[in-house]
This record gives structure tokens, C-alpha cells and sequence, in this order.
């Protein structure tokens, strides 16, 4: 199992909510990722980008609890990626989106 707890970022002189990402391999070429902190608004667009991808067979997210502020979002990929990567990669994506989008406000 893979873990990892982000640092807060600064947005606006406050502090962005922290993310804890928590890797749990479900195969060779699938993981689950928790993200706890973190709702639908994230995992919506991570999965779409996810679908996005060439490499991505499978992606999805579920809520353990509509109250819980917890996510898992579920990756198959072909075999040329590995799961984290492609999470990565589409989390990167989204960042230069929502910075680009940012910039023309």
C-alpha cells in the first residue's frame, strides 16, 4: 500500500484543504485511490480526464458515506501505464486547465 499526505497550498492567503492519497493495488494494472478530504467535485473531473486517456480501460470513483468526506477513485489501465501514473497525469492535466481558466479571469 502506497501513502502519501500532501502539504496544504496556499490559495488567497489561506491554506487549501489537505489531501491525504492512500494507494491500494487491486492487480497489476488497477488500483484504488483514497482521497480523503476530498468529495464529487474532484474525483468527477479526475475520472473524466482519467477516460480521457489512451491507457485507461476503467475509471471510476465511489463515496464510502455521503457524510464522509473521503473518495475512492478506481483505475484499470492496459498495462503500458501504471495506475498512479495515469492518476497523475490527469491530475496534471487539470491543474494547467484550471490554471489556464484562472488566468482569463
Amino acid at each position: 500500500m502506497y501513502y502519501q499526505k500532501l502539504k496544504p497550498v496556499p490559495y488567497r492567503g489561506k491554506e487549501l484543504i489537505k489531501v491525504e492519497l492512500i494507494e491500494k493495488k487491486s492487480g497489476e494494472f488497477s488500483s484504488e485511490f483514497i482521497l480523503k478530504g476530498e468529495d464529487h467535485t474532484i474525483a468527477n473531473a479526475l475520472c473524466r480526464e482519467l477516460r480521457l486517456s489512451e491507457h485507461v480501460v476503467f475509471a471510476g470513483y465511489r463515496l464510502p458515506h455521503p457524510l464522509s468526506k473521503e473518495v475512492v477513485i478506481i483505475v484499470k489501465t492496459d498495462g503500458r501505464v501504471a495506475p498512479r501514473e495515469a492518476l497523475l497525469r490527469a491530475s496534471d492535466t487539470l491543474k494547467r486547465s484550471f490554471e489556464t481558466f484562472s488566468e482569463m479571469l
